[in-house]
């Protein structure tokens, strides 16, 4: 009985397990960037569904013979209470007796009626009788058989059968509770892995935020991103990987480096196990959103070759000699340079006395070669000497992969630094955020810079066909108003309201198409993938702040340079409001509406809202508009709310006062509640005098 208790409470739980497997493996579909447990594959479920079997044959192999050994031994002459030498007629007057007794239709028991016929057969019948001699029933042998069925002893069990259902049962308790915390366990910290996967670091923030400046050039915010602190960690974690992996290779001969690095499976001292776990999940999740970007199998990206150990094989070294020849490299960072605007003191001394060489460090000097090398992909990726070992297979697969990871986190650290401008209001700061973002993702020298706006174009041009597929933005309005609200008042919250044309929507579309049909592409699925982000940054500055001086008068290109300072500290006494990104996932889309919400100023005036529409994903096509709004005060606005309306009867008017309203109320346009100028690039919202307010939140007359 034990026994068979223990098969069937292990047949009931393989069940669940198997009915679940199958679920899970039916359901499951992959979800872009989500860390998930791969389910199991089909050849596991065959085996336990054949263990399954096993385990209930046993258990109906087990329940049958216990049945069997639970029949009592049949004794006719002792059903019919006579002795072993009694005759047939004995026997008969027996059966005679003890039948009308125990007959059913006499209120006897129909098995022990039935019990006493087989008795009286097994003594009297002759193939019954040879039954019996040989077998010991007039049935025949009676043998064991397989019972699927639950009996009565595993359904109230008894004796030790019960202590162990008991033991089973606080055990399969045990075991659920165990599940259920290692299952949200394991949910929780897929969670905080694709937190951590797709968010910045605490002191990552505090770093940019330490570093980045009004006057902090594009090169300057490469600086802070390659230098956060968990950016150089990953780098000296993947430096040691890498010297591991060639100690490793030159004793064992051969190395596959597409499973990751060699600390992945290996307990860091003093590592936690949750920690440990993190860190795993972590790094698998990495690799898949590496695939995901390379868009094919990571693993057929690494090969065996490595750089320092295989003869002819390029990676980050090369890559920096070729930056060397370039004149890239060592790339100047205005930020370290003593007399620039950005600069941020003295480096500290190190043991010799001397200021510390950053640039030095390796792994600071491994990611700022990355860095750089993207902003020189250009001339790298038409390098012959690339070319040819990519025929050869003599590329460092380890190092693509490391940049493509890189290259996820700096778009990350992107938008922190962003988000850094934001907080403390810089509009300069944001503007070269963007204009960062846009030559990091072109691989150009600058947004800026001539040639790579010339080469940029050029490029467009050559691409789709004609001058008018250069991408820009056609801004047809831009108001700032109060919904329902005829003036804006302090503290209002605003909306500030834009209407855009993109004028190369047409000309984008024709031409990915054909490019589509060309190669034979699902045009949909390949149209479905296409982004294209502009940011909409907007800044405030005060009409009455005095402006910037401009003594003296100088031409050519001292003039230029003149005016392109003044501009940027004029731009220093501007705040930054907000800044949205407008995401367009429709390439065909020629028309899009923009409604941004933000809080009006506290005081009331007169103040200059810029607006500056840039691209992060072309160069040379920003929008500049200014939008000049009077702000109204509150406590005024709300007098007028109060003092509207408070006779139950207004007083009545003679009928030529009346007309003289309705004359005054004629004269007046619709655009009384926001009266718009357009002069130039400068929008005018001016509000109604005090004495023409109307009611607010209230309807309008």
């Amino acid at each position: 009985m034990p026994l068979a208790a223990v098969l069937a409470m292990t047949s009931l739980m393989v069940t669940v397990h198997l009915l679940y497997s199958a679920y899970y493996k039916l359901t499951f579909a992959r979800e872009k960037g989500k860390v998930q447990q791969e389910p199991r594959g089909w050849s596991f479920i065959g085996k336990e569904l054949g263990f399954l079997a096993c385990a209930v044959l046993a258990y109906a192999y087990c329940v049958g013979q216990i049945e069997a050994g639970n029949l009592e031994v049949f004794n006719p002459h002792e059903i019919l209470s006579v002795g072993l030498s009694a005759n047939v007629t004995i026997v008969k007057r027996a059966y005679k007796k003890l039948s009308l007794k125990h007959h059913p239709d006499k209120g006897g028991d129909s098995a022990t009626f039935q019990q006493i016929a087989k008795a009286y057969k097994a003594l009297s019948d002759p193939e019954s009788m040879n039954n019996y001699e040989k077998y010991g029933h007039p049935d025949g042998p009676q043998t064991a058989t397989l019972s699927f069925a639950a009996p009565d002893w595993l359904l109230k069990p008894t004796g030790a059968t019960a202590g162990i259902m008991i033991l089973m049962y606080i055990g399969m308790f045990v075991g659920i509770i165990v599940y259920a915390w290692r299952y949200f366990n394991t949910a929780d910290v897929q969670a905080k892995v694709k937190a951590d996967s797709q968010s910045v670091a605490q002191l990552d923030m505090q770093h940019l935020a330490m570093g980045l400046n009004e006057n902090s050039t594009s090169m300057d915010i490469l600086w802070w991103v390659a230098t956060t602190p968990e950016n150089v960690m990953n780098a000296k974690n993947r430096i040691q990987e890498i010297e591991n992996a060639k100690k490793q290779r030159k004793a064992e001969g051969g190395l596959d480096l597409s499973a990751g690095g060699w600390a992945d499976d290996e307990a860091v001292e003093g590592e936690s196990r949750e920690a440990a776990q993190q860190r795993k999940m972590k790094a698998e999740h990495e690799r898949k959103m590496v695939q995901q970007m390379a868009g094919k199998n990571v693993g057929s990206l690494s090969t065996e070759k490595i750089e320092g150990v295989d003869e002819g094989v390029v990676g980050i070294e090369w890559v920096k000699g070729v930056l060397e020849e370039l004149g890239a490299w060592p790339p100047k960072i205005p930020c370290l340079t003593a007399g620039t605007s950005s600069y941020v003191g003295a480096l500290p001394n190190g043991p010799d006395g001397k200021p510390v060489d950053l640039m030095a460090s390796p792994p600071v000097r491994r990611n700022m070669i990355m860095m750089i090398a993207r902003l020189n992909s250009m001339r790298l990726n038409t390098h012959p000497v690339l070319q040819q070992a990519a025929q050869k297979g003599l590329i460092d697969g380890s190092y693509f992969q490391e940049s493509l990871k890189f290259r996820m986190k700096v778009s990350l650290l992107f938008e922190a630094c962003l988000r850094v401008a934001t907080h403390s209001k810089k509009i300069v700061l944001a503007r070269t955020i963007v204009e960062t973002v846009a030559m990091y993702k072109m691989g150009v020298k600058g947004a800026k810079d001539p040639a790579s706006i010339a080469w940029f174009k050029k490029s467009i041009i050559a691409q789709y066909g004609s001058p008018s597929g250069l991408p820009s933005l056609k801004l047809h309005k831009a108001i700032i108003e109060t919904e329902d609200e005829d003036e804006i008042a302090c503290n209002d919250v605003c909306t500030l309201k834009l209407d855009l044309e993109r004028t190369h929507a047409n000309i984008f579309t024709e031409k990915k198409i054909e490019i589509c049909q060309k190669q034979g592409l699902n045009v949909q699925e390949h149209l479905s993938k296409y982004r294209e982000m502009w940011w909409v940054l907007v800044s405030v500055k005060d009409k009455n702040l005095k402006k910037v001086s401009q003594s003296g008068k100088s031409s050519g290109k001292n003039a230029a340079v003149k005016k392109l300072l003044e501009d940027h500290e004029e731009s220093k006494k501007r705040s930054l409001v907000l800044a949205w990104p407008v995401i367009v996932q429709q390439i065909d889309r020629e028309r899009t509406t923009v409604n941004i919400k933000f809080r009006a100023p506290p005081a009331a005036g007169e103040y200059t809202f810029t607006l500056d529409i840039k691209s992060q994903e072309f160069l040379d096509c920003d929008v500049v508009k200014d939008i000049v709004v009077n702000v109204v005060d509150e406590s005024t606005v709300q007098k007028a709310e109060v003092n509207y309306g408070l006779d139950d009867e207004p007083a009545k008017k003679d009928q030529g006062e009346e007309e003289k309203e309705d004359d005054d109320e004629d004269s007046d346009s619709d655009e009384d509640t926001a009266k718009m100028k357009d002069d130039g690039d400068v929008v005018v919202v001016s509000s109604p005098k005090n004495s023409d307010l109307r009611q607010r939140k209230g309807g309008k007359k």
